[in-house]
């Protein structure tokens, strides 16, 4: 269970280099396929963090194709997540923990944003049975089945509404979303990071979903997803997700149209289609590569957005190449 204390960071006596805390913010503007990615990464042991802003509207791989981009990775690291502002001119406040936040970001080239957060939903804690039946009861499995291993050794997800206004060089938009923001803490090594996916869609405050996907790189299109964890948002009531399949139709690498199909704890089936409108190649750590695609979506006869953010580890991809390689040799 996630309570106000956990909208804080929960930095180890024992922490050492690996150790991260982070938070994910995000937002929308369909008419434009206009997303904007607010990510903050805490190393304390290290006293650093990344800070990242990436705001993207056109569908390619190439990384340079995006409206707008800061990110920093030495910023000096902020000692509480419930008030923090950094040296590139992001502030970010929780003024009602662990559920509403406060966001203002003033920076370059005549471009900030203002926003407020609003939890629509107490936030989804993967560890928890009693939020998510997927989840273990005892606690090296929750971790090994977090679906992104240590680093999600405590994670929570929530729905919010998003309100406020984006001024892109000084062109001036009203903010107004159902969207999903997350936080996690524990280990993130740089090395084996897990494949995994992180996606949502969102028909309005009624009728949204949140999945946590393992990520199989080298299985076929049909068996390459499965649900770590999720939640149906209908009506104000959630409901934890038992099962779940997810298929990617792509051109090339670059997911273009998907299906899924969800069960959740009350063996409902919510089946979800969608065409991809804008994608970012995301490098948020080095050993990984991103597509942060952005979806128009339809169920029930009603047309939604959301985001779906497939991970794929590098060095695990280079290991199985590197060793045919090899192999071919003879």
């Amino acid at each position: 269970m996630i309570t106000a204390q956990d909208a804080e960071l929960h930095t180890p006596n024992d922490v050492d280099y690996h150790f991260a805390e982070t938070n994910y913010f995000s937002f929308y503007i369909p008419e434009h396929h206009l997303v904007c990615s607010i990510y903050t990464v805490i190393r304390p042991s290290l006293g650093v963090s990344v800070s990242e802003i990436i705001i993207f509207n056109e569908l390619d791989v190439d990384r340079t194709k995006v409206l707008y981009f800061d990110s920093h990775q030495h910023l000096p690291a902020p000692t509480s997540f419930l008030h923090y502002k950094l040296p590139n001119g992001l502030e970010v406040r929780c003024v009602n923990p662990p559920r509403d936040y406060r966001i203002d970001y003033v920076g370059t080239d005549d471009t900030e944003f203002h926003l407020d957060i609003r939890g629509l939903m107490d936030p989804f804690d993967i560890h928890d049975p009693a939020m998510s039946p997927l989840a273990p009861a005892n606690r090296a499995d929750q971790i090994a089945k977090s679906g992104f291993g240590e680093g999600y050794a405590g994670h929570f997800d929530m729905t919010v509404r998003v309100t406020g206004t984006l001024k892109l060089y000084g062109r001036s938009f009203d903010v107004d979303c159902v969207d999903t923001m997350d936080h996690s803490w524990g280990a993130r090594t740089e090395r084996n990071m897990s494949a995994m996916c992180w996606s949502h869609g969102h028909f309005g405050e009624d009728y949204c979903w949140h999945v946590i996907w393992s990520n199989d790189v080298f299985a076929d299109a049909k068996n390459q997803y499965a649900v770590a964890h999720g939640y149906v948002l209908e009506k104000g009531k959630v409901y934890g997700l038992k099962s779940g399949s997810m298929v990617v139709t792509r051109a090339g690498v670059l997911p273009v149209s998907l299906d899924i199909s969800l069960v959740d704890k009350d063996d409902r089936t919510h089946r979800v289609s969608g065409r991809v409108l804008s994608n970012h190649n995301w490098i948020c750590y080095t050993p990984i590569e991103v597509h942060h695609t952005f979806f128009e979506l339809k169920a029930r006869g009603d047309t939604g957005y959301g985001v779906i953010q497939e991970i794929f580890p590098i060095d695990m991809i280079a290991r199985r190449r590197g060793r045919a390689f090899v192999e071919s040799l003879g």
